[in-house]
């Protein structure tokens, strides 16, 4: 092995550390809230609806940072149990999705069990990490969300290029709207070209 590939497979990982950390985390806060009923993933969505109120799904899963397919998985349960609502917007694609009473009555009977986690939580972290993690976690989320924005864009950005010797012609870059669908045939054919 050679002292370039050790060095890749020895250095820290930022998103393997987050993402333990984040299961620890949500054990810790889920321990606190089956007592009633929920797990860490439903307290939170039903947060996010009390503050938000009334909200279109696909902007609720940029609040949340969840993509369409997780949150979907993850409002089923809460639908089932009658704490949200969703019913179809002006437009049947859209969904709207809102907190209900019983939602509302299921984040109040859960608060005291998300308050110990809280205590636990804060007891378990060093002098002052408590207030540091809460100032950086947000603005990190902030800051690949933007990211995770741009790189859709691109990705959603036809790019056909003739390539004569080693230059790229720039006069025949053309970008496709991301809201035009291709053919699978279609992609192939600019994938020859490329």
């Amino acid at each position: 092995m050679n002292a370039e590939h050790h060095n890749l497979a020895t250095a820290p990982c930022l998103c393997n550390a987050l993402r333990q950390a984040s299961r620890a985390v949500s054990r810790l806060y889920d321990e606190e809230l089956r007592g009633v009923g929920l797990r860490t993933t439903q307290y939170s969505l039903l947060r996010v609806l009390a503050r938000s109120g009334q909200v279109r799904q696909g902007d609720l899963s940029g609040l949340t940072s969840l993509d369409e397919t997780t949150l979907t998985r993850n409002l089923r349960p809460l639908v089932d149990a009658s704490w949200i609502a969703v019913r179809s917007g002006d437009d049947r694609r859209e969904k709207l999705v809102t907190i209900t009473k019983a939602g509302t009555a299921k984040l109040a009977e859960a608060r005291p069990a998300w308050e110990r986690a809280q205590t636990r939580m804060q007891a378990l972290l060093p002098e002052g990490a408590w207030q540091r993690l809460l100032a950086i976690l947000p603005e990190i989320a902030r800051l690949t969300s933007g990211a995770r924005f741009f790189l859709a864009r691109w990705m959603h950005i036809q790019v056909y290029a003739a390539v004569k010797g080693s230059r790229l012609h720039a006069t025949e870059v053309r970008c496709q709207p991301s809201w035009k669908k291709r053919s699978r045939r279609a992609e192939a054919r600019t994938a020859q070209r490329l």
